[in-house]
């Protein structure tokens, strides 16, 4: 019960973090809810499923008028809490039905991580460098992954793009290989996740020094 309240809260207040650009969450929200429908179809968990499909038409109505000039409107944190909650809440169904024994799918926790892997590995590199700066991990600041592939010189809606392709192809990776053990499978993420974060630090050091 403790962990699910822990995940719950980690989850929702993840997905509230990487809302810093227009299209950013509702484009994770929709690859999330997309990963959701097949996983539900595949289980047979059809009415989970039909919510999924529910999240991902709601939030592409919503992207037609996030992006628009003219009719821009905004999700905010009440919209980002809501729609991290019916994605957790579909998270923490998965695992309930993952651990029943006509299923037993021992890797569902780590494939969620590649399911919900930008805005885990968002919130876990924001803290850990406000940690190692000296400064309250709750304290915002710029250092989000959308925030330095702004400073590479990406537009707002490139940024969004790249980091929605970016959640696709980690869960490629985890659907691949999701018939490994739950050890090798955390530690390719892991790898994975070290990986992106430094890379993208060092060449966003490396543009800002050039820019000075």
């Amino acid at each position: 019960v403790l962990l699910t309240y822990f995940v719950f809260i980690a989850l929702i207040n993840a997905y509230n973090l990487i809302d810093g650009l227009d299209g950013l969450a509702s484009g994770i929200g929709i690859v999330i809810s997309l990963s959701f429908i097949f996983i539900f179809y595949r289980i047979y968990d059809y009415s989970i499923g039909i919510l999924a499909i529910s999240v991902v038409a709601v939030l592409l109505g919503f992207l037609k008028y996030n992006l628009s000039k003219q009719f821009r409107i905004f999700m905010g944190d009440t919209g980002s809490m809501v729609i991290g909650f019916i994605l957790t809440f579909m998270a923490i169904r998965f695992l309930y039905i993952a651990g029943q024994p006509n299923y037993n799918i021992q890797t569902a926790p780590v494939l969620l991580l590649f399911i919900f892997c930008i805005p885990v590995i968002d919130t876990i590199s924001v803290f850990v460098i406000r940690l190692l700066n000296k400064k309250n991990p709750m304290h915002p600041d710029k250092n989000h992954l959308h925030h330095n592939f702004i400073k590479l010189g990406l537009t707002h809606v490139q940024t969004s793009i790249l980091l929605v392709i970016i959640n696709v192809l980690f869960i490629v990776i985890g659907f691949l290989l999701r018939g490994l053990e739950i050890n090798i499978l955390f530690l390719i993420f892991l790898t994975l996740s070290i990986s992106f974060v430094t890379i993208l630090r060092l060449l966003t050091i490396r543009i800002t020094n050039q820019t000075k």
